[in-house]
């Protein structure tokens, strides 16, 4: 279950697995001046490729390495091949090896298993900005929600 909403530039896109029609649990992407802010869970993975159909995508950001922000990553890049995609140092080694997450069964059946990904480079080559046409992100480290988290 993906719902769309547009504030001013930024485009929100919430996604759950939904359960006799009725969403489980929430989760959000952002798609900012060509810039997509997370991935989703694997579960919406289809559908947010769908909804980015036509979009300028030039890069991705993940805010940090649990499922239901990684787990979209292999359906986005297929449909998306040679955008750059930025992660926190640290959360490289679990989007790498999903299998590091230690799923409890709850979070797999509610978001899927996210595949293996390679070719994430560290926010910290590019000096933890991201640019785009219109804005200029500063990545900060915010640990607490998990330890990779920015």
């Amino acid at each position: 279950m993906i719902t769309v909403e547009q504030h001013g530039s930024v485009t929100v896109i919430r996604m759950a697995r939904a359960l006799f029609g009725r969403p489980l649990y929430w989760t959000a992407a952002y798609l900012v001046d060509g810039l997509l802010i997370d991935t989703g869970p694997v579960c919406t993975a289809g559908e947010l490729v769908r909804v980015l159909d036509g979009a300028q995508l030039q890069q991705i950001a993940i805010t940090h390495s649990h499922e239901d922000h990684i787990g979209g990553l292999a359906a986005v890049r297929a449909h998306f091949p040679g955008v750059p995609v930025y992660a926190a140092r640290a959360a490289l080694p679990a989007i790498e090896d999903p299998s590091l997450l230690h799923m409890q069964r709850y979070r797999q059946l509610v978001w899927g298993v996210p595949s293996p990904q390679t070719d994430v480079q560290s926010l910290d080559a590019v000096e933890d900005v991201i640019r785009t046409p219109s804005y200029t992100l500063r990545a900060i480290e915010t640990p607490g929600h998990s330890r990779d988290h920015v």
